[in-house]
């Protein structure tokens, strides 16, 4: 529904927070950031661009007149992401390989899986014309990828020699989300029934205010009235 798909688009905005505050602290020197925790938190904001990606595509919003261009920028964000947790995935790989001497060729698979990912983000910005700072932002994250990626598929077909393994027989990044949406339970409760002060109660002017008490009191009125005819 249109109310579902507003309360889902600040999930993933939310979760992208998370991810572009834990790149900053990764790249922080003597910093604890985890490459695998950034992988994490791109793959869960790249799931809650496809969820909302999903309602925005639906015949109820389509019927609504949603905007053409809002499936368009989700699907962006979401190939972006997943790009994102590729790469930072892949390095989290390099890391463990050094530490128990396997596991370059997973490296690869993934690099190449988020330049894939990243080529589609940047035919999409082209195509759709979007502004400077984010293909900008998509550019930079390509750069990476593809000097890793040389840099990876070199060491591995001169030194480690591994086998690279297929895109399919990879587990999917895990996801690590730090956000939830919150209903509040009754927001507008009835009259009468709640302690709290009702919501905009005072944001009418005057006259409409001192009209709508009147039109109370002729609708009190009129219901006394026919009770009473009622019992004649």
């Amino acid at each position: 529904s249109h109310l579902c798909s507003i309360l889902l688009n600040p999930s993933p905005q939310a979760q992208a927070c998370f991810y572009e505050k834990s790149v900053v602290d990764h790249r922080s020197p003597g910093s604890s950031m985890k490459a695998s925790v950034v992988a994490r938190l791109a793959a869960q904001a790249a799931e809650l661009y496809n969820t909302a990606l999903k309602h925005g595509e639906s015949p109820a919003m389509e019927a609504a007149g949603l905007d053409r261009s809002w499936p368009i920028t989700l699907r962006f964000q979401q190939d972006f992401y997943s790009a994102a947790a590729q790469y930072y995935q892949a390095e989290a790989c390099k890391e463990a390989a050094r530490e128990k001497g396997s596991g370059y060729g997973e490296e690869v698979t993934r690099l190449r899986m988020a330049q894939n990912y990243i080529d589609v983000v940047l035919e999409t910005a082209a195509r759709q014309r979007m502004g400077p700072a984010i293909i900008g932002k998509a550019e930079l994250l390509k750069a990476k990828i593809v000097k890793n990626k040389a840099v990876a598929e070199k060491d591995n077909s001169t030194i480690y020699l591994e086998t690279v393994p297929a895109e399919a027989s990879l587990k999917p990044v895990s996801k690590a989300c730090m956000v939830k949406v919150l209903e509040p339970e009754s927001p507008f409760p009835p009259p009468g029934t709640s302690s709290q002060p009702t919501l905009f109660a005072n944001i009418l002017p005057k006259a409409i205010k001192e009209a709508l008490t009147e039109a109370e009191k002729q609708v009190a009125a009129l219901a006394a009235a026919m009770e009473q005819e009622g019992r004649e």
